[in-house]
């Protein structure tokens, strides 16, 4: 299985994760580099329990504008984590 692939399937099961929950109004956060950008392709099997996105890079925000979310900047964050939200689940190790 060459690396791609491998990222592809991590980014599938972390969105199969949420998935499995009741979670909405998420702020989602994404990094930077590959491995991000197969998270965000498959983004939009959440799209409707998605809030916002806050991303850390241009390019990362510029793939999630394509396909049609709402895109914070990640100095951005100090004001989000004011907001009311619900707690945050800390993530499985890996993702």
């Amino acid at each position: 299985m060459d690396a791609k692939t491998l990222k592809q399937m991590v980014a599938r099961e972390a969105i199969e994760s949420v998935m499995r929950t009741d979670e909405s109004d998420l702020v989602v956060g994404i990094g930077t580099g590959s491995t991000a950008e197969c998270f965000i392709a498959e983004l939009p099997r959440l799209r409707d329990r998605i809030q916002t996105t806050v991303s850390s890079s241009e390019r990362s925000s510029e793939l999630l504008r394509q396909l049609g979310f709402d895109v914070q900047i990640s100095t951005m964050l100090t004001e989000l984590t004011s907001m009311s939200m619900a707690p945050m689940r800390q993530p499985k190790k890996g993702f």
